[in-house]
């Protein structure tokens, strides 16, 4: 089972994997571990053609919808005088103006343009889409494999587990050497001045007022000093 970790701290394949690393897994499991790697990379190529598919798409989306702006303002305006004179009155209506007419029906082509070349981005992301999708079930379908042979913890259970492992591995191998079950190199008492301690020298006047409490004489002693004292100490004693 191997030990080798190949995710990073966001939980992608690390990029920085060296050979070393990668000879150090055995040979049935680095046929795995290198599929999964070649799974990652076309999902990387894949992720990076459907970006500049969707960024092709949201282009042609804006400049349709600017050559319909444009459109509205290029072609003849209705107004109500005009709808008056049609309607009630009655007039003749007057020719539309040739340059304007010219102006919207060269703002009509720009939008049709504009709606074909939306449609070819639509038609053309739809395929790396779907080669997408594929990649990412191939990789995690291959995600799941290296997982079976991957001994490192991969959730809150399993770190706890590991952690259980890690304290009564320590704690036998204290007892082995005679040192308390808890014993850990380097460490010192935690304990510090009392609550009492802290109330007298927050109220400027300094000293102690910590009467009738235990004056903890080990404050501040390192753990090997206390395995010694009690060492020294008879069975009834401790």
């Amino acid at each position: 089972m191997s030990t080798l970790n190949v995710f990073d701290a966001y939980g992608f394949i690390r990029s920085d994997l060296t050979d070393a690393e990668l000879s150090s897994v055995i040979p049935s499991e680095r046929k795995v571990l290198f599929s999964l790697l070649e799974a990652h990379n076309e999902v990387k190529a894949t992720e990076e053609a459907t970006v500049t598919g969707e960024a092709d798409k949201r282009k042609a989306m804006t400049a349709l919808d600017r050559a319909k702006a444009a459109y509205e303002l290029a072609k003849p305006k209705w107004t109500a005088h005009d709808e008056w004179r049609r309607t009630v009155a009655r007039l003749p209506q007057e020719p539309p103006d040739p340059a304007v007419e010219k102006k919207a029906a060269s703002a009509l082509k720009v939008v049709v343009a504009a709606e074909q070349h939306l449609a070819a981005c639509v038609a053309a992301i739809t395929p790396a889409l779907t080669k997408r999708q594929e990649a990412r079930a191939i990789y995690a379908k291959r995600l799941i494999e290296w997982s079976k042979l991957d001994t490192r913890p991969k959730n809150v259970g399993d770190l706890i587990k590991e952690r259980s492992r890690v304290e009564t591995a320590q704690k036998l191998k204290n007892i082995a050497e005679g040192l308390p079950a808890d014993y850990v190199a380097d460490s010192v008492s935690t304990v510090g001045p009392s609550h009492l301690d802290r109330v007298r020298s927050g109220a400027g006047k300094g000293g102690s007022i910590n009467h009738g409490y235990s004056t903890n004489k080990m404050r501040g002693a390192n753990v090997a000093d206390i395995a010694a004292m009690q060492a020294r100490r008879v069975p009834s004693e401790r």
